[in-house]
């Protein structure tokens, strides 16, 4: 699953993140999201997370002029 999937962007269109609990579902169903917030899918969110950032500090460093 790509990371904006986490945030809703999935076949459901409903977000994995639950910002209440901090935590992340552990999938979808055919129908509805999984109920079960498990450790291994809220790591693997925050993972997701950090190579985004890094991914980003990398691209911003492309397009500062040097000196910067």
């Amino acid at each position: 699953m790509r990371s904006s999937g986490f945030l809703g962007r999935n076949d459901l269109g409903l977000a994995l993140y639950d910002s209440t609990t901090g935590g992340c579902r552990d999938g979808l169903h055919v129908d509805r999201l999984s109920q079960k917030q498990g450790a291994e899918s809220t790591a693997r969110l925050l993972l997701a997370l950090a190579e985004m950032q890094a991914l980003q500090n990398t691209i911003i460093s492309f397009k500062e002029p040097n000196g910067k």
